[in-house]
């Protein structure tokens, strides 16, 4: 299960998820410095930030279960993330892994001007 924390800003569009306790993964943040929304992502979770059925179990590898869910409303709001050790997280600037890539093993409380408002896929891995 994810955690999802909603801003009054994003309360009435984003889905409010249990909160869980997390060994090992990513979180994306709709503000800078962590703040305003979050979504937690376990290992080989994915989000394609527009309108679509949440796809659940996609892939098994490893024994692990990543899931895919559509949620336009997070399209173009990360502004900086975690990662927890041993994890890698992948964001593209378009759906369908296109356009600008980034991907990194550590946290920015701060994905830069160039950046910033401008993702619409993120992949989290963990070893």
């Amino acid at each position: 299960m994810r955690h999802l924390v909603a801003s009054a800003a994003l309360a009435a569009t984003l889905i409010a998820q249990p909160l869980v306790a997390h060994a090992q993964g990513c979180t994306i943040y709709q503000h800078r410095d962590f703040g305003g929304s979050s979504w937690w992502f376990d290992d080989g979770d994915r989000m394609i930030m527009i309108e679509g059925e949440d796809l659940g179990c996609v892939n098994s590898e490893g024994g692990s279960c990543g899931y895919t869910y559509y949620e336009a409303s997070w399209n173009d709001q990360l502004s900086s993330y975690t990662v927890e050790p041993g994890c890698e997280i992948w964001m593209w600037e378009d759906i369908d892994e296109g356009g600008a890539q980034w991907h990194s093993d550590r946290s920015y409380s701060y994905v830069g001007s160039d950046w910033n408002d401008e993702v619409s896929e993120v992949y989290c891995a963990c070893s």
